[in-house]
């Protein structure tokens, strides 16, 4: 009986472990809205991506898109993204908010929804 409550018990928190779990996490500061979606360029089903990993560097590049609305305009990116290495515990900077009118944008941000596309160099 104690087996049968225990099965009980452990399905639904099994359910909610795997609708929880995400490989990257949003954290959001007061008063400022975060992305609307985050999502990384992955693979096709059954297929090789043999450019992802650079042997000559010891180095995988994937492309993280980051969708975002805004309600005026902008000169500043409204939100900055660090990548948290859990090997060894290094914080990257890999999207400053100062960076709207450089690389991955054009300035100024008109209102509306816009995606960042960013390329990310893992190392090791």
């Amino acid at each position: 009986m104690i087996r049968y409550l225990f099965l009980i018990a452990l399905i639904p928190a099994t359910v909610f472990a795997t609708l929880w779990y995400r490989p990257f996490w949003v954290v959001n500061c007061k008063g400022v809205n975060g992305p609307l979606d985050i999502s990384v360029d992955e693979c096709p089903p059954y297929n090789i991506c043999y450019r992802i990993w650079k042997s000559d560097t010891k180095s995988a590049r994937v492309h993280v898109n980051f969708k975002f609305s805004l309600d005026r305009e902008y000169t500043k990116l409204p939100i900055s993204t660090d990548y948290y290495r859990y090997s060894d515990g290094k914080v990257i900077q890999l999207l400053p908010e100062t960076d709207a009118c450089g690389t991955f944008i054009k300035c100024p941000l008109k209102p509306g929804t816009h995606t960042i596309k960013v390329p990310v160099t893992i190392r090791d």
